[in-house]
């Protein structure tokens, strides 16, 4: 397993453990679509752990606002940053809309809104296809705007303070004009205009981890127990919004994750999580449809969840071999055919 891990991950330095934490965000959104793995069984607290895992959407968007940031500061130019993350994220999108869609009988202009990004501005269209694909426009809608948020919350702590206050009250003010222009709840909640706040969380993750590395294992140690505790008590008391939990639990592991920790690594850098990590985006697309199958066959719930999560893996190494790492790779071609155009200049 370690070997087939090291086989497909990239390297991230001395943030490899977030490949760890995409591990966690995407069997938390495959328990929630296989019903639960027998955990509503256990009353509100087993209620709200199933919630939980939903909210491995969230905890993606506060990895993508950190990664993206991460991209754009490595990256010469603004368009360079965009190919390299569009092909990051378009081919195995597209892929898995006609995978999906044509056995299915999606029509032309429902795949074709899809293909555009759009399907969420039309409630007959919108998650219909994969069930999971909300999602992806939400992602290219920010990449267009973590730019502009990076550079603001780069002048300074109040700058950063003031992007991540917006962030977090932008939703009310564009909900009620969303409502005054006739759009329902499910609606605005699919659209990207609800989800600011995560990525500029990871924004300010990025930011505050650059400027302020940890520099303690038992710093790291803390950070990792304050999230599973800040878990624990939301799923026990209550206490929280589950989506805010999720967020915060994420964005701090980032901030102060170090790879050298015991329990980092024991978590979320063991050779398992890595794999599954590193194929996570293809467990996501793939995983519902991997699911409905597994239905034909199994009944119980928690055996719903093992056997979906781990074919779901199984398909997502073959679909990553196959669609996202060429994909990635085209696409840092691209980018440097770019830079051959247009060298960086000092």
């Amino acid at each position: 397993m370690r070997s087939a891990a090291a086989a497909l991950m990239r390297r991230y330095g001395d943030t490899d453990f977030v490949t760890g934490m995409r591990a966690y965000a995407a069997l938390g959104v495959v328990l929630i679509h296989s019903g639960g793995a027998g955990l509503l069984s256990f009353g509100a607290i087993g209620e709200r752990l199933t919630v939980l895992g939903a909210m491995g959407v969230q905890a993606f968007f506060v990895i993508s606002g950190f990664s993206v940031s991460h991209s754009l500061a490595a990256s010469a130019t603004t368009g360079q940053y965009l190919v390299k993350r569009l092909f990051r994220l378009l081919p195995p999108y597209y892929a898995a809309l006609l995978a999906y869609g044509i056995p299915w009988g999606a029509s032309a202009e429902n795949l074709a809104v899809h293909f555009a990004l759009i399907d969420w501005l039309w409630p007959e269209f919108g998650n219909r296809i994969i069930s999971i694909e909300w999602t992806i426009p939400v992602e290219a809608f920010w990449y267009l705007l973590v730019p502009v948020m990076l550079a603001i919350a780069s002048r300074g702590p109040l700058h950063c303070l003031a992007m991540l206050t917006v962030a977090f009250l932008s939703a009310h003010p564009l909900y009620a004009a969303a409502r005054l222009a006739g759009m329902d709840r499910e609606l605005f909640f699919h659209s990207p205009l609800a989800h600011a706040f995560p990525f500029a969380v990871g924004v300010a993750a990025y930011l505050v981890r650059r400027h302020f590395p940890p520099t303690s294992n038992l710093v790291a140690t803390a950070a990792v127990g304050f999230a599973v505790l800040l878990l624990a008590v939301h799923a026990t008391f209550g206490v929280g919004m589950p989506h805010m939990v999720a967020i915060l639990a994420t964005g701090v592991v980032i901030i102060f994750g170090r790879g050298e920790a015991l329990v980092v690594r024991a978590l979320l850098l063991n050779p398992v999580v890595l794999l599954v990590g590193t194929v996570s985006y293809s467990v996501y697309l793939v995983h519902f449809g991997v699911i409905i199958q597994t239905r034909a066959y199994v009944s119980d719930p928690l055996l719903v969840f093992v056997v979906g999560a781990v074919a779901s893996v199984l398909v997502s190494c073959v679909t990553y071999l196959l669609i996202e790492r060429p994909a990635i790779r085209l696409g840092s071609a691209c980018v440097r055919a770019m830079q051959r155009r247009s060298p960086r200049t000092a």
